[in-house]
């Protein structure tokens, strides 16, 4: 499923005037009408023959009428990859990265860890901070016939606010950026389960792996086995943990220590909760 906000990047077609553009269209763009329409892109593959490809496009068009929706061909091109490379396009509305959580999980897991999330915005007393998305963040993708979820947790700042070298800068809100995205969106993860692709990348891992089974075990022993001398991405996967530690632990709450040690605690160590 397309996010609603990605449809006006793809029109803005990443131009030199590419956010102004944008802005102009997004502002324009109600909730209401975020919520009344879905983009769902599909790809039809007729794996035995030219029969059956017709087959699926009919059961395609059967789904698609019954909902009301309607179908429109996309250019045969796989364009989504060439605007993912394309950081000042397809990336940046706001000019800043700000993906908050990701991962892939079952159905029941994503939905639930989109439910909190949801919620959890929402009541955000601070999300003027972010791009407002317009109801339409996390956004998903199923794969492996719907039984698994690929889902990311949006939280795009504006980049003129967070460089400490812009006469716009405001330290408090990358301050309240660098805690949302390391303890509060992250908390949801461990509680509803959904695994994150960000440890050891953007995330403390060294904080968060004791409630995933403490899988750095197997890292540091693979570490110890085939780069003992620390050759190979020097002090990894834990280089996150050293800054966070030095530059702003403050990112790191209470809450979040609770969560991983409850998370640790779960129903395999015979903790009911």
């Amino acid at each position: 499923r397309v996010p609603a906000y990605w449809r006006d990047v793809a029109k803005s077609r990443s131009d030199l005037a590419f956010r102004n553009d944008f802005w102009r269209r997004w502002n324009r763009v109600t909730p209401g009408q975020v919520a009344k329409n879905r983009v769902l892109r599909v790809l039809l593959i007729g794996r035995t023959s030219q029969k059956q490809l017709k087959y699926e496009e009919k059961v395609l068009t059967d789904i698609v009428n019954e909902t009301g929706g309607s179908i429109r061909p996309a250019r045969q091109v796989d364009e989504a990859i060439f605007m993912a490379a394309n950081a000042v396009g397809m990336w940046k509305a706001t000019g800043f990265f700000g993906e908050c959580d990701g991962g892939i999980e079952s159905p029941k897991c994503i939905d639930k860890t989109r439910e909190i999330y949801i919620k959890k915005l929402k009541e955000y007393e601070h999300k003027s901070d972010y791009l407002d998305q317009k109801g339409d963040s996390p956004w998903y993708m199923p794969f492996g016939l719907g039984r698994v979820y690929y889902t990311e947790l949006h939280g795009w700042p504006d980049a003129a606010k967070v460089d400490p070298e812009d006469p716009e800068y405001q330290p408090e809100i990358m301050d309240r950026i660098l805690r949302w995205r390391t303890s509060e969106t992250h908390k949801i993860s461990l509680e509803t389960g959904m695994k994150s692709f960000f440890f050891g990348q953007a995330q403390p891992m060294g904080l968060s792996e004791p409630a995933n089974q403490h899988f750095s075990v197997w890292i540091d022993r693979f570490k110890e086995e085939f780069d003992p001398k620390g050759l190979a991405a020097p002090g990894q996967p834990y280089i996150p943990d050293r800054m966070f530690q030095e530059h702003f632990p403050a990112a790191i709450t209470d809450d979040m220590r609770q969560a991983v040690k409850k998370a640790e605690a779960g129903p395999w160590m015979g903790n009911s909760e």
